[in-house]
């Protein structure tokens, strides 16, 4: 049975707008949207989540409407070629759990636009409301590809649900000078980023702008483009400093421990330092913005 939440006392009727009530029920789609919510202050609004949402903690015992149509346990390769293979027969890597999704009501729906290997496809978002509700509820859907991308998709979430954008971004925006105060007297280290591992993949988007924030050097990939696929060769051939290895989508779990086993090694004359294998939708997604930022 999914529990049908009404209005919730615990958010504060101070930060939200005339004429906007607690009566709102959130379903956030992915872990970014999920913590942009949270950071307004309006995590008890929340009645559903997607499969991958995992902070804060206490969203994990929300109903959840997503699952992926592969097995995640496998290893990067085979991860790909399903992923592959789904996208040519014209699925989505997802489905949503429309049972579940008429049943919590929501007012609101949040979700992306930006990769639909990612999360649900919005098509498929926009279909499943069309379907289920009269009228539908609000659709919220994000689109980042830069840091300033994400800093105008948390002011449209915020603005949507009635509550100021500012007091969250103002923090976002002392916390990271406070991280480029701690960097500015450093060398800059040269970084690669690894976002898959079978196949090669750097990263794109925010990413290479955190680097830079953090008074890395990003020597693979383009702030604002999508992540390339890349060759062993050129990543010997730029022989970095450093390589974090943040699988997208993935903790650094048993599976892509195996799948690293299956990376060629670096060799013994290269000068790189070693890899620092990191969970990506906790440090290096849309989310380290918005609640792990700090020096």
């Amino acid at each position: 049975m999914v529990e049908q939440r009404t209005e919730n006392p615990r958010v504060a009727s101070s930060i939200l707008a005339p004429g906007i009530t607690s009566e709102m029920r959130l379903v956030s789609l992915l872990p970014s949207a999920t913590e942009i919510i949270a950071a307004l202050g309006l995590a008890p609004l929340l009645v559903g989540r997607s499969h991958e949402c995992d902070y804060p903690p206490e969203v994990k015992a929300l109903p959840v409407c997503t699952r992926a149509r592969l097995d995640a346990k496998q290893s990067s390769l085979a991860i790909e070629q399903a992923v592959q293979d789904l996208l040519r027969s014209a699925l989505g890597i997802y489905d949503l759990d429309l049972e579940t999704l008429q049943a919590l009501q929501p007012t609101h729906v949040i979700t992306q636009d930006q990769c639909d290997v990612c999360a649900v496809t919005l098509a498929d978002v926009q279909r499943a409301i069309a379907e289920l509700f009269d009228p539908p509820p609000q659709l919220i859907s994000l689109q980042p590809h830069s840091l300033e991308d994400v800093w105008q998709d948390i002011r449209r979430v915020a603005i949507a649900l009635g509550v100021s954008p500012d007091p969250l971004l103002d923090s976002l925006t002392t916390r990271i000078g406070a991280c480029q105060a701690w960097v500015s007297d450093r060398p800059r280290r040269s970084v690669v980023t690894i976002e898959w591992i079978d196949p090669l993949m750097s990263s794109g988007n925010w990413v290479p702008e955190l680097i830079a924030l953090a008074g890395g050097e990003n020597m693979l990939g383009t702030a604002g483009k999508h992540s390339p696929y890349i060759d062993w060769s050129t990543l010997l051939a730029i022989n970095p400093e450093v390589i974090i290895v943040m699988p997208c989508g993935l903790i650094w779990n048993a599976p892509v421990k195996n799948s690293s086993k299956q990376c060629k090694p670096i060799p013994s004359g290269n000068n790189c330092m070693p890899s620092k294998p990191i969970n990506s939708t906790s440090w290096m997604a849309m989310p380290t913005l918005i609640a792990r930022v700090r020096a």
